[in-house]
């Protein structure tokens, strides 16, 4: 499996910004702190790429639908 040190850069395609790689306290330790997808936790180690562009996100499908059609990017 493979680890990731605290303060990697992370990117989403359909995001607009990267972000760095925050551990939480079960991560395991190489030389620095380090996590693997098993330590994943949605906004606590990976805080946000700024606006999506993924419209099947539901939070821009909604704000898309709001404005009847017109594609909305959403943070």
């Amino acid at each position: 499996m493979s680890q990731v040190v605290e303060g990697a850069l992370t990117l989403c395609p359909l995001g607009v910004a990267p972000t760095p790689l925050v551990v939480i306290p079960e991560g395991i330790m190489v030389e620095l702190p380090a996590a693997t997808i098993m330590n994943f936790a949605p906004l606590v180690n990976v805080p946000t790429f700024g606006m999506c562009n993924s419209i099947i996100n539901p939070v821009v499908a909604a704000a898309t639908a709001a404005k009847l059609g017109v594609f909305t990017p959403m943070p």
